[in-house]
């Protein structure tokens, strides 16, 4: 998670500084895409600087991102194993 709930019931950044997210417009573009590309929630981005995906990707469980990660457009639909970090 990127935020934790305060004393005060409000939400608290849990990082230093939010990751930068770039994801391709093409397949990334609506809530519903978004959400058939995530089936099983976001990846986990707690030590991540930045996330890119270029292409068709879509996200196993449990995958974790580390650093600046990216993805390239591989020309056809591809998926990111559950359990896998990202890492750059």
């Amino acid at each position: 998670m990127l935020t934790s709930l305060g004393d005060d019931a409000g939400l608290r950044l849990a990082v230093e500084k939010a990751p930068l997210i770039d994801l391709d417009s093409k397949h990334f573009k609506t809530v519903a895409a978004f959400d058939a590309h995530f089936p099983h929630g976001a990846p986990s981005l707690r030590d991540a600087s930045s996330l890119t995906v270029k292409g068709d990707w879509t996200f196993g469980a449990d995958v974790t991102v580390t650093g600046d990660a990216s993805l390239a457009d591989e020309g056809e639909a591809r998926t990111v194993e559950a359990g896998a970090t990202l890492a750059g």
